[in-house]
């Protein structure tokens, strides 16, 4: 998921709890399968929705990425439907 941080600057943001699927082939990682389908369903899930961002209590993963609890503007918590999804 893709979001703008306070700064204006767009900030790719990974779901706290959520094993995501690589959908791009690395040095050391290929592609996984399904990654374009779940990539697609999430983005049909959030396309054109404001979400609120809670951050755990470090907001950065050890790879410097950002990771959150996302949740919709009705409070919907995302995170859940997501897993039961996958």
């Amino acid at each position: 998921m893709w979001t703008f941080n306070a700064d204006g600057e767009l900030e790719k943001i990974r779901f706290i709890g959520m094993n995501t699927l690589e959908p791009l082939t690395t040095s050391y990682k290929k592609r996984e399968y399904f990654s374009q389908e779940a990539s697609a369903n999430d983005n049909k899930l959030l396309d054109g929705k404001k979400v609120w961002l809670e951050y755990d209590a470090g907001r950065y993963d050890p790879y410097g990425r950002t990771q959150a609890y996302v949740y919709l503007k009705d409070c919907t918590f995302l995170n859940v439907p997501l897993v039961k999804m996958r």
